[in-house]
């Protein structure tokens, strides 16, 4: 059906539209052509309920989309399989946005009975049945149905902006949305499960950089939903309203949606520009912090009673929680330090605080009474130490921002804090904000407790300070614009449309933090603004309010110099400032000076405080300073006994000691402790299988040490020990509790335990921690319990004889040598420092010797290179009172150089086969210590597979075997190949020595190919370096780098040459060339790329030819 009743009283129905489908046998070829001239058939589909439908203005682009599966005769058939294909004379350029193109049974999209993106059957009924009522978007229609029976299969498929498949699987397919529905363009949840595909994930890197909130070190790159959104009631104006305002405040603790805007295609058909984007849910919460989905609770405004609340995920209980404190906070005076904790204990205040100031800033109009989404952790209670985001208290998703930036309703001069905090009479739907639970716990927080107002206040400001900048929002606003710019017209076309970038937005950017003072002095009775400006004297940082001042924060005036750092505030409301020392120093004071008056660094300074964590009320701008100072060696805390657990024939014993520390295990029933990888450990660590029953002391003496501290991490698997008990000892035998510890089936979580209260720990030779287990509400009874890093620091007494002080700074993280230029010399002056002067004497040791030697003749390091490879060096110094402190380096040992003076160079096989730490003559592969290497990251290690990271153990000494995880494979004649999976250890590069002495017009070929093209685009770039120094140049040819970069079809190859090499590398020495496989773009798996075939000769030298010879 192509028209609607949709006003009261018509009851004309445009005809019901009929189509037939047809499924061909092909036994040959399918041909696949440009269907841009063919007629449309879904975008002739009314989408809404409306008497006409919105057509396209034009012939819009059309792709072919092809389902298929195998047949045989008396055989089962295969799977179907999907597959879009794009066909147009200007395809390569066509696109700079990905491309995700969703098909579907026809039916069960547009059917008039049975059709999720028409109005259909149930809006035909809805108004037969109520002839007189009026129209709205949220009236019944078959867009608007919800739940698995209104849930669709289909087919996803996204394209990078080059072409290449990202993803392709079957998915389930639902409608998105509450009045948006209504839109013509409709926002589509897209579902991976094993009922529509063998892959119950989306393995891609859809949001290019997106992190895990609850572990930043982790990129995401696997989602169990996605969604493709409409830009909700922006969908007919900017296209990205929502996904600018999250974008504002993406790097913020407040949890939203990524955003990644694409070219939509469906069934075929170019269906206009479209945002992808995560959905708030459970899954969300599993991927970004590891929450088990049933401990999951969320809840959501009622969308047909907006203001009061409803379960999204969870049980009638865990609503009842939220209205219980919400009643607490009516029935109790805030004021009061005990009901204020009480709330706390429930509720992350600040994240509450961020959230409305964020809301408020941004004048969404569509909240509090919608649109509001809090969510937890269900726990028993509060647990303080637990990791980010499961400690049990409320937290709150930001999402829906369509109405905000002064584009409905409002706009740069409405004051979004009364609304929510006065409650004024007229103003939209405030009888809704008055009710909604959420809005009546903040006000009686703002309204009752100071501490809580002064918070928001300054949360507010701080943000005005940084993320709200005009500047930084008006830059912001003009690059997401960009994005999409060039595909508006299209997109206008398609759907008749007039989509631009709103002025009212620019407005609202240039404006809104004048007038959003203005109301925060008229709501709370605020005084003047006045501006504070913070510096530092020596090492450390300032944090201001939520601010760390360093070289990240928003906003800087110049870049990467964050001090003088100056921001404005309100009189009378303390700022929370607080020294951050950095390592080795001291904070001193505060001084204080106020705009105009001279500094009181100009003589003997004045401290205002010399607490390191005060509140300061402004009265006037004002500066103020944080005084650091070096601490005293004397005075530093040192590392009295620690556990790396790095070499498992050691396992137990500590990797440093002063005074004899000791670990030792008393078994439980089937206890067994093993070193281990994995587990989101950085290193080899301790893994306690079973621990319940099993007891770990660590003999700790502390004889002439105090303030003694234990820092260590741990975590368990999901049937480990979930409780762990920490007891100390100072006599031997009568033990006390320091806690139990509650251990999280999470990334290792950091304990810290401060004894310096403990006056009988000080310099006692017995004292003494024991660790026990048990299982706890969430743990089991046969998993395991994982250490590392356990350090036990103290600061010395008076009289007793510290142990030599290594200086970091001093220490080169590599050094590089080469096999033919003989012994190189290193100073050892100032890598060590004696507190009381005693006279050093060092040591060193080289972990491969085959590779370099080295020797100590006072502070002079003699290291002997000898062989391509790497080695790790150890350099210790002692006093010899205290045990040897130590150090490490690595040595990079490049190969002897091929003298082109007598031939060709030339490499062309590598077998599987070979040993670990073999390598090419005159050749040497190397790999990094990051993921996805770029053509700036440094490449200073040999390649090699660590035990810690070897899928099995064969690949640690045949490396070159390897079958997954970062690698390089020998092909036989066809030389090697690269391929990276992310591995905190990436290849890397290829590298041959030269000795151009005598020889001039060197020329160079070699073949390069794509084995695997997968999705994550590298290159293979020739790159030269004169010496063991300095930057990597290209080299060039016909002025452009000389690079391969990864071909779409798998087996390419690519000869490239003869390539002249630049003048400047003849007669010299010692000349390197690498072929750097460096990451250029995409996400998901990496392309394996090969290179073989090198030959490198002078134009005049006799031919000779030197490669490695198999056996």
């Amino acid at each position: 059906m192509n028209a609607y009743p949709r006003e009261p009283h018509e009851w004309d129905t445009g005809p019901i539209l009929t189509e037939a489908v047809e499924t061909y046998l092909y036994q040959a070829a399918i041909p696949i052509v440009d269907r841009s001239s063919d007629p449309e058939r879904f975008a002739l589909i009314n989408t809404s309920f409306t008497a006409t439908p919105r057509l396209p203005v034009g012939s819009i682009f059309k792709a072919t989309v092809v389902r298929a599966r195998a047949v045989r005769p008396g055989e089962l058939p295969s799977a179907v399989v999907a597959g879009t294909f794009f066909v147009h004379p200007e395809i390569a350029s066509r696109f700079s946005l990905p491309v995700i193109s969703v098909t579907s049974d026809a039916s069960g999209l547009f059917d008039y009975d049975a059709g999720i993106y028409v109005a259909g059957k149930v809006a035909v009924d809805w108004r037969r049945a109520n002839p007189s009522a009026g129209w709205n978007n949220g009236r019944p229609a078959n867009y608007n149905q919800r739940g698995e029976a209104w849930g669709r299969a289909g087919n996803v498929e996204i394209f990078s902006p080059e072409g290449e498949v990202l993803l392709n699987q079957g998915v389930g397919l639902r409608i998105h949305g509450g009045y948006t529905r209504a839109n013509a363009v409709k926002s589509l949840r897209l579902y991976a499960r094993s009922r529509y595909d063998a892959d119950d994930r989306f393995n891609a890197a859809v949001f290019p950089g997106l992190v895990r909130r609850g572990h930043p070190e982790q990129a995401l790159e696997s989602f169990n939903r996605l969604l493709l959104r409409n830009a909700g009631q922006d969908w007919n104006q900017s296209l990205y309203g929502d996904a600018f305002m999250q974008g504002l405040v993406s790097h913020l603790p407040i949890d939203g949606q990524a955003y990644q805007p694409a070219l939509h295609f469906l069934n075929g058909e170019f269906w206009g520009l479209i945002n992808i984007r995560e959905r708030l849910d459970q899954s969300y919460l599993a991927d970004h912090y590891g929450m088990d989905p049933d401990a999951a609770v969320i809840l959501n405004t009622r969308f047909d009673d907006l203001g009061a609340m409803s379960v999204d995920n969870g049980t009638q209980a865990d609503l009842d929680d939220f209205h219980a404190i919400v009643d607490y906070a009516e029935a109790h005076d805030l004021s009061d330090p005990e009901h204020f904790e009480w709330i706390r204990e429930r509720v992350d205040l600040d994240n509450l605080a961020l959230y409305y100031g964020i809301q408020i800033f941004l004048c969404n109009q569509d909240w509090p009474h919608n649109n509001n989404k809090p969510w937890r952790k269900r726990t028993p209670a509060y647990l303080p130490d637990a990791p980010t985001g499961h400690d049990g208290r409320w937290r709150w998703f930001l999402f829906d921002l369509d109405f905000g930036y002064g584009r409905m309703r409002g706009d740069h001069t409405t004051n979004a804090l009364a609304r929510v905090v006065d409650l004024p009479s007229g103003v939209y739907t405030v009888n809704r904000a008055a009710i909604n639970p959420v809005n009546r716990l903040f006000r009686e927080l703002v309204l009752s407790n100071e501490g809580f107002r002064h918070g928001f206040i300054n949360t507010l400001a701080d943000q005005m300070n940084t993320s709200f900048q005009s500047e930084r929002s008006l830059a912001f606003l003009q690059e997401t614009e960009a994005r999409i710019a060039a595909y508006r017209p299209e997109h206008n076309d398609r759907w008749d449309l007039s989509t631009l970038q709103r002025s009212q937005m620019v407005t609202f950017a240039q404006e809104r933090p004048t007038y959003q003072r203005n109301h925060l002095r008229s709501v709370f009775g605020l005084e003047a603004d006045r501006d504070l400006t913070v510096s530092v004297v020596d090492g450390g940082l300032v944090r201001v309010n939520g601010l760390i001042i360093d070289e990240t924060v928003i906003g800087l005036t110049d870049p990467g110099v964050p001090y003088p750092w100056s921001g404005t505030y309100f009189q009378d409301v303390p700022v929370e400032l607080e020294a951050l020392p950095e390592a080795g120093y001291q904070f001193v004071g505060w001084v204080v000076t106020p705009t105009g008056a001279v500094s009181g660094l100009s003589g003997e300074p004045e401290y205002h405080s010399t607490e390191p964590v005060i509140q300061y009320a402004l009265t006037e701008d004002t500066t103020v300073e944080a005084v650091f100072e070096a601490v005293p060696l004397a005075a530093l805390p040192i590392v009295l006994h620690a556990w790396d657990f790095e070499d498992a024939d050691t396992l137990l014993l500590p990797s440093f000691t002063i005074g004899g520390g000791a670990l030792t295990i008393d078994l439980g029933p089937a206890t067994d402790p093993i070193d281990n990888t994995g587990g989101d450990f950085a290193t080899r660590h301790l893994r306690v299988n079973n621990p319940l029953g099993s007891t770990l002391t660590w003999s700790l003496p502390t004889t002439g040490y105090e303030g003694i501290t234990l820092d260590f991490l741990t975590r368990r698997s999901g049937q480990g020990a979930e409780l762990m008990t920490v007891d100390y000892t100072t006599d031997g035998s009568t033990w006390t509790t320091a806690d139990t510890l509650t251990i999280f089936n999470d990334s290792p979580q950091a304990q810290s335990f401060d004894f310096s209260a403990v006056a009988a720990i000080n310099d006692n030779p017995d004292f003494a921690l024991r660790f026990t287990f048990a299982q706890g509400d969430a743990g089991g009874t046969a998993g395991n319990n994982r250490f590392d890093d356990v350090v036990l620091m103290g600061t010395a007494l008076p009289g007793t004889n510290l142990p030599p002080v290594l200086d970091e700074t001093a220490v080169p993280p590599v050094l590089r040598g080469a096999a033919a230029d003989g012994s190189f010399d290193v100073s050892l002056d100032g890598w060590f420092t004696d507190p009381e002067g005693d006279p050093l004497s060092y040591s060193a040791s080289s972990s491969a010797e085959a590779v370099a030697t080295v020797l100590v003749n006072g502070e002079t390091l003699t290291v002997t290179p000898l062989a391509a490879g790497d080695t790790v060096i150890t350099v210790g110094a002692s006093d010899g009172t205290n045990p040897a402190i130590e150090t490490s380096l690595r040595i990079l040992v490049y190969p002897e150089p091929f003298a082109l003076s007598a031939g060709t160079f030339s490499f062309t096989e590598w077998d599987a086969l070979e040993p670990a730490g073999a390598f090419p003559a005159n050749m040497l592969f190397v790999q990094s210590d990051v993921d996805d290497p770029q053509l700036t990251t440094p490449l200073d290690f040999a390649y090699a597979i660590p035990a810690a990271d070897a899928a099995n153990a064969n690949d640690v000494d045949a490396p070159y075997n390897a079958s997954s995880r970062s690698r390089i494979n020998g092909l036989g004649t066809e030389g090697i190949a690269f391929i990276n999976t992310g591995r905190g250890r990436d290849v890397g590069a290829a590298v041959v020595a030269l000795d151009t002495t005598g020889v001039s017009d060197i020329r160079l070929s070699f073949t390069a190919g794509t084995v695997l093209p997968n999705s994550r685009i590298y290159g293979l770039r020739l790159q030269s370096r004169i010496g063991l120094e300095g930057a990597w140049t290209d080299v060039l040819d016909e002025g452009e780098p000389v690079e391969y970069l990864r071909n779409e079809t798998p087996g390419h190859s690519q000869v490239f040459g003869p390539i002249t090499l630049p003048a400047s590398l003849e007669g010299q020495p010692q000349v390197f060339l690498r072929w750097f496989y460096n990451y250029k773009e995409g996400g998901s798996s990496r392309a394996q790329l090969r290179l073989g075939a090198i030959s490198i000769s002078p134009a005049t030298a006799p031919t000779l030819y030197s490669h490695w010879i198999l056996d």
